[in-house]
C-alpha cells in the first residue's frame, strides 16, 4: 500500500511539472489567434476550391493537412477551428516535455527542475503566441525527428511535405548542413547516421509536396499565386522590416535559450551555424520570429535537445539564471516590427467571454498589433510642411467579406522637418498612417481608420514600411481606399496638400 502510494504521489508531482512548464509559457508569453485563422479554417470547408481571390493570399492553401485533417474529423465552425489549433499546439508542447523526460531521466528533468530551462526558448512559446498552423508544423517535424520506427517517420515527414513544405524541407535541410560542416571539420563518422536519416527525411518532405501538386492539378485548383509572386510584391517591404529590427530578430531566434548556447558554444558550435542561416533567412519573411524559430527546430533538437551532456552538466546556478531572464525580460516576438506578450489583449477577450459578447469571427485579430485608435494628447504645433509620398505594393485589392486585410505601405518623409512617432516621453507631435473609406459613388467618408505608429522618428528623406491593417466590418461593395497621414489632433496631410494621398479601389465580394 505504501509503495503504491509513492508511486501515485510521484506520477501526480509530475503532471503538476508538466502543467507548470505549460503555464510558465502561457503566462509569460499569452495566447492568441494567427491574424489568418479564418482563411485556414475556409480552406477546410472546401477542399477543392480557393475561398478568397486575393492572388498573394492563395500560398495559403498549400498549407493543406491541417485544413485536410479538420475535415476529416467533420469540423465546422471558426470556433471548433481554433480549439482543434489550440490542442495541437497543446499536444506538440506535452509530447514534447513527456519525450524531454523520458529521453534525460526524471533525476535531471524532473527533480533538478531542468525541464523548465529547455521550454525557455522561443520555439515553445510561438504556437500559443500565434494558434494557428504553426502548432501541426512543429508537431510533424517533432514527431519526424523522435519516432524510432522508419515507416512512421516516413509517414509523419511527408505529412510535413502536405502541411508546409517551404519551413520543413529548409528545416531539415539546414540540419542537414551543419552537419555536413561538423563531418568535414571534425571527421567523426559517428554522424554518418543522422545525415542518411535526414535525406530521406527531405525525400519524403518532397514526396509530399509532390503529392500535394498531383491532386491540385486532378482536382483542377488553380493558384493565382504562389510564394515566388508573394515575395516579389513583399520582398522590399520585409527586407527593410528587417534592417529596423535586426537585433530584436537575431535575439528572439532563440530567446532566453541564448544564454544555455554561449555557455557550449565550444560543443554545439554547429548550431551557431544554423542560426547565422536563418537570421538571413528571416529577411524575406515578414514574420521573422514565428519563420525563424520553426527552421531551427530540428537543428535546436540534435545540437541541444539530445545532448545528454549538456543537461546533465547544467549547474543550478544556469538554471535559475535561465528562468528568471525568461520571466522577466520582456517577450519580444518580430512580425514587421517588435510586439511583447498578448496578456493584455487576452484579458479583453476573457472580459467579452465573462459579459457573453464574444465572437471570434467579429474580432480584429491584428488589434494587438496596432497603435490604439484612441487620440493622443498632442501639442498644437503645426508642421511648416505636410508632404509625404505614399505608395502600396499590392495594387489590386481583391478580398471577401471578414477577409483581414493587412496592406503593405512604403512612407516617404518629402519635408524638410523630422516626423515624431507617438513614442516619444511626452507623446507629442504624433504622426501617423491612417486611411479613409468611402464608398465608390459617394464622397462622403465612412469610416476613419485606426492609426499606426512610425516604428521612430522620420527624417527627412527617408523612407518607412508599415503594414496597414484595414476594417473587417465593410459590406459586400466597391469602395475608395484613401491612405494619408495624419499629425494626430491637428491635420490630415492631404487637407494641406492634397498630392500626399493615395487613393485605391477596394473590392469586396
Amino acid at each position: 500500500m505504501k509503495i503504491s502510494k509513492t508511486i501515485f504521489q510521484f506520477r501526480l508531482y509530475d503532471i503538476w511539472v508538466y502543467l507548470l512548464a505549460i503555464g510558465m509559457l502561457i503566462g509569460n508569453t499569452g495566447i492568441w489567434v494567427m491574424p489568418n485563422l479564418n482563411m485556414q479554417y475556409l480552406i477546410s470547408q472546401n477542399l477543392t476550391k480557393i475561398p478568397f481571390e486575393d492572388p498573394n493570399a492563395h500560398y495559403l492553401f498549400t498549407n493543406y493537412f491541417q485544413p485536410l485533417l479538420f475535415k476529416l474529423f467533420r469540423g465546422a465552425s471558426l470556433d471548433s477551428y481554433f480549439l482543434f489549433a489550440l490542442v495541437i499546439t497543446f499536444c506538440f508542447v506535452l509530447i514534447f516535455l513527456i519525450w524531454f523526460v523520458q529521453y534525460h531521466g526524471k533525476e535531471t528533468t524532473l527533480a533538478l527542475h531542468k525541464l523548465f530551462a529547455a521550454i525557455t526558448f522561443s520555439t515553445f512559446f510561438i504556437p500559443f503566441y500565434w494558434i494557428g498552423m504553426d502548432g501541426m508544423t512543429l508537431l510533424l517535424i517533432l514527431l519526424v525527428f523522435i519516432t524510432r520506427t522508419q515507416k512512421v517517420m516516413i509517414l509523419f515527414a511527408l505529412s510535413l511535405g502536405l502541411q508546409h513544405f517551404e519551413q520543413g524541407f529548409v528545416a531539415f535541410a539546414l540540419l542537414l548542413g551543419t552537419l555536413i560542416v561538423y563531418l568535414f571539420v571534425s571527421r567523426e563518422k559517428t554522424v554518418w547516421p543522422s545525415i542518411k536519416n535526414c535525406f530521406l527525411i527531405l525525400m519524403w518532405i518532397l514526396v509530399g509536396k509532390c503529392l500535394l501538386v498531383l491532386w491540385f492539378w486532378i482536382a483542377n485548383i488553380e493558384l493565382g499565386g504562389n510564394r515566388n509572386s508573394y515575395m516579389q510584391t513583399y520582398g522590399k517591404l520585409y527586407f527593410q522590416m528587417w534592417l529596423l529590427s535586426w537585433p530584436v530578430i537575431l535575439w528572439s531566434l532563440l530567446g532566453t535559450g541564448w544564454l544555455l548556447c554561449i555557455r557550449y558554444i565550444k560543443k554545439i558550435w554547429p548550431l551557431f551555424l544554423a542560426v547565422i542561416v536563418t537570421f538571413f533567412i528571416t529577411m524575406i519573411v515578414g514574420d521573422q520570429t514565428r519563420v525563424g524559430a520553426i527552421v531551427l527546430f530540428p537543428s535546436l533538437m540534435y545540437w541541444v535537445m539530445i545532448d545528454k551532456t549538456i543537461w546533465r552538466d547544467l549547474s543550478q546556478r544556469m538554471l535559475l539564471m535561465m528562468i528568471i531572464t525568461y520571466l522577466i525580460l520582456p517577450i519580444y516576438v518580430v512580425w514587421g516590427v517588435p510586439h511583447h506578450s498578448m496578456l493584455k489583449a487576452d484579458e479583453e477577450i476573457f472580459q467579452k467571454i465573462k459579459n457573453g459578447t464574444f465572437a471570434l469571427q467579429n474580432e480584429d485579430l491584428l488589434k494587438p498589433f496596432t497603435a490604439p485608435q484612441k487620440s493622443i494628447a498632442l501639442s498644437k504645433q503645426s508642421l511648416k510642411e505636410y508632404n509625404a509620398k505614399i505608395e502600396c505594393a499590392e495594387k489590386s485589392l481583391h478580398y471577401t467579406k471578414n477577409q483581414p486585410i493587412l496592406l503593405p505601405i512604403n512612407v516617404t518623409n518629402n519635408s524638410a522637418e523630422v516626423w515624431k512617432h507617438a513614442n516619444d516621453s511626452q507623446g507629442r507631435y504624433g504622426v501617423f498612417l491612417s486611411y479613409h473609406i468611402k464608398r465608390i459613388d459617394s464622397s462622403r467618408s465612412l469610416i476613419e481608420g485606426q492609426r499606426v505608429i512610425l516604428p521612430h522618428d522620420v527624417s527627412s528623406g527617408t523612407s518607412v514600411s508599415l503594414m496597414m491593417p484595414v476594417t473587417r466590418s465593410l459590406e459586400v461593395g466597391d469602395y475608395v481606399l484613401e491612405v494619408d497621414m495624419v499629425h494626430e489632433g491637428i491635420t490630415w496631410f492631404s487637407e494641406q496638400n492634397p498630392s500626399t494621398k493615395l487613393t485605391l479601389i477596394l473590392e469586396i465580394r
